[in-house]
């Protein structure tokens, strides 16, 4: 809290180089309104930008809700007298407070004002539906006649009547919309949801068919699909068809996974929830090709993360890579005020400090963090200024509260105010040289508010994005024709875990096998990472290793989805059920479930990352397949840098080959559990003042390259 209250004092500020909207964020949650009307008093002074225009308006309208912002609004009005923001601000004001008569008359001079989005952003903000159904009728009258042949407008009046149960009428009302612009799938959900309200499931089936095959992807239109179509078979007569099977299934799934997994980690995408849940026949039908259109006009690099494990040949990796392009360059098409940020000044020399900003959204406890921090506690103070720019919610822990202390300054961008603009402006304003992004925040990055920009760690991909260098080892790093950036090369681990990393959790002095008496092999990857080809290859092996079991780990190990789907899969491939075991242990506990495991199996083609870090820490051998792109080659790293090059393979067979044998070599496995420790902090992944070394030289040789 102090933080914010010293920001918020201050008042020093150069454009966006605080993070204002937070710290007017938690002025607001304190009730300090007189505070935050000087402060944004301060603001009206400095050019804003679009995007921060809204952030204030949206808060005025926070305050108005308690009576204390309209004055404040009609200065931000004088001052910027053209913002429809601002107008729509007070509008909606006058609404919100029984004002209907002001509202009305503004309302009637904005339409006329107006752009046709401004004035669909109005109604949007729901306020207007707060009047009586003649007077909001009369406004969409309004509109719609200034817009005749604007499907949005007779949208607007087509949800009015839906909000109002007016089934009827607002199926009429989407209806002529439709006849104007049939592609949209939000229209006809709005169609069948409206039919379906009526008991009319049949033809509301039909609509929401038509709005699956055009949106096929997102996760709503499948469970609207599938809910409407199990009612609809039931009036039908038809529950023992296999439509209605099919769509109890879909509705199965999605409520076992979207009780389990984050929104942030399936991000409406059905493909990716369909990958949490192994639903192997379902996912496939879809190929990454098909999907490149909806892929690439995402916000998030989450949907072509999870492509990564679609990766079969060479020509495929090529066209992921493609994608990532086509996703960047979309993005930035996207910005329309990047002369907010300045020219990039000239770099100063290595004589100099160098400013080294990190930016991500791993900045707390957190795997990612854990990684981070041997770097920011490592780092010559004498020759670094470190700025961290934290993206995304969180609450203050041990690590945000040591990242505060170890850098020079530190800036968190919270929840919907983490726009890339801002970011960038601050990147720019702080004249950071050499901007390091660890955490997939890298939109950013379009804007090169930075003389060196490098990606390091989260997305072990290239972007696509303008990014200067991606950090690799000479393990990790892909061929060069899949690789965007160039490499910024470590001279032996791209990463480093020490002692404190993953705690000091007992590696039991026996091994699984002695205890059970059978082997158990297993994994903790994540569920999505699970290819068939994965599973048949596991099945060979346990072939191949009579008696043996395997231990699947994981949240999503919860779901009966999922568990099933591998048994099954398994049962194809000449598994018996009762061979797989299901741990869906996720708490501070679950890394004691790895002394349940004789020898992990890596995932393939996209490898474990930090699992790997995890499992070989307490003591179990990994076996891995290495690919050609980075996200093939993570555990390939980690385990040349420990020495184990014996544990890994370039072929399916080479990687079953080597599992059976260890497998089957007890004292390897027990020498390797009561070794491993101590092995790694003596190997270069262990090595804390070798990689810092190394870091800390790969960046200079990046700014060297900057020419004045």
């Amino acid at each position: 809290m102090k933080l914010y209250n010293d920001i918020a004092n201050e008042f020093n500020l150069k454009g966006l180089d605080r993070n204002i909207i937070s710290s007017l964020q938690t002025l607001l949650s304190h009730n300090k309104f007189s505070e935050i009307k000087a402060f944004i008093e301060k603001l009206n002074k400095f050019p804003m930008s679009h995007e921060m225009l809204v952030h204030i308006v949206s808060l005025c309208v926070l305050m108005n809700l308690s009576g204390k912002g309209i004055d404040l609004l009609n200065k931000m009005a004088k001052i910027h007298p053209n913002s429809p923001d601002v107008l729509v601000a007070i509008a909606d004001y006058y609404f919100t407070n029984d004002s209907a008569v002001k509202g009305m008359k503004m309302l009637k001079d904005l339409i006329m004002k107006l752009e046709k989005d401004d004035v669909i952003s109005f109604f949007k903000k729901g306020a207007v539906f707060k009047l009586s159904l003649i007077t909001i009728e009369s406004i969409i009258s309004l509109v719609i006649e200034k817009y005749p042949s604007s499907p949005d407008m007779i949208n607007i009046l087509g949800f009015f009547l839906k909000k109002n149960s007016r089934y009827e009428e607002a199926v009429n009302t989407f209806y002529k919309s439709i006849a104007l612009d049939n592609t949209n799938p939000i229209i006809w959900q709005a169609v069948s949801e409206c039919l379906a309200n009526q008991g009319l499931y049949i033809d509301a089936l039909k609509s929401a068919k038509q709005m699956r095959s055009i949106d096929c992807h997102s996760v709503v239109s499948n469970r609207v699909y599938a809910e409407i179509c199990v009612k609809a078979c039931k009036q039908m007569n038809a529950t023992e068809s296999e439509e209605f099977k099919n769509a109890l299934r879909l509705l199965e799934v999605i409520d076992q996974v979207t009780n389990i997994i984050p929104d942030n980690l399936i991000k409406d995408d059905m493909h990716i929830l369909l990958k949490h849940a192994m639903e192997f026949d379902e996912s496939k039908k879809v190929s990454m090709k098909d999907r490149e259109s909806y892929l690439i006009s995402r916000n998030t690099l989450v949907p072509l993360m999870c492509c990564m494990d679609d990766v079969k040949t060479k020509e495929d990796r090529i066209t992921l890579l493609e994608m990532h392009k086509k996703w960047a360059a979309n993005q930035i098409s996207s910005i329309y005020s990047s002369r907010l940020i300045k020219q990039r000044n000239p770099f100063k020399g290595i004589g100099n400090k160098i400013n080294l900003g990190i930016s991500g959204y791993g900045f707390r406890n957190s795997i990612i963090g854990k990684f981070v921090k041997p770097l920011i506690k490592g780092l010559d103070k004498s020759r670094f200024n470190i700025y961290i720019y934290a993206l995304g919610l969180f609450n203050e822990d041990e690590f945000s509260n040591f990242c505060l202390q170890e850098s020079d300054k530190f800036k968190r961008y919270v929840g919907p105010f983490c726009a890339a603009e801002i970011i960038a402006k601050s990147i720019s304003d702080d004249n950071v040289d050499v901007s390091l992004d660890v955490g997939v925040g890298l939109r950013h990055a379009m804007y090169k508010s930075s003389k060196v920009s490098i990606a390091w760690l989260d997305y072990p991909h290239s972007s696509g994005m303008p990014v200067d260098y991606m950090v690799v080892d000479p393990y990790v790093n892909p061929n060069s024709d899949l690789l965007l950036e160039k490499p910024l090369m470590l001279p032996e681990s791209w990463v480093c875990m020490d002692r404190n990393m993953f705690g000091e959790f007992k590696i039991e002095d026996s091994l699984p096998s002695d205890r059970m008496g059978y082997i158990t092999f297993g994994t903790m990857n994540a569920s999505f990472k699970v290819t068939e080809d994965t599973l048949k290859s596991w099945a060979r092996i346990m072939h191949m290793v009579p008696n043996s079991k395997f231990l699947y780990s994981r949240p999503t190990a919860s779901m009966n989805v999922l568990c099933n789907n591998f048994c099954i899969k398994m049962s194809e491939y000449g598994i018996n059920p009762d061979r797989i075991m299901f741990a869906a242990v996720r708490d501070k506990y679950y890394m004691n479930l790895y002394n349940h495991i004789d020898v992990a199996l890596d995932t393939f083609p996209r490898t474990g990352g930090t699992t790997t870090c995890e499992t070989l820490w307490m003591g179990v051998p990994v076996v891995t397949l290495v690919g050609e792109a980075l996200f093939e080659r993570l555990s390939y790293s980690n385990l040349m840098n420990i020495g184990a090059s014996d544990l890994c393979a370039f072929s399916v067979e080479e990687y079953e080959r080597i599992a059976v044998e260890i497998s089957q070599d007890r004292q390897r496995r027990l020498a390797f559990r009561r070794d491993i420790r101590e092995r790694i902090l003596q190997s270069p992944l262990g090595d804390s003042n070798a990689f810092i070394d190394g870091f800390s030289k790969a960046i200079v040789r990046a700014t060297e390259s900057v020419s004045d």
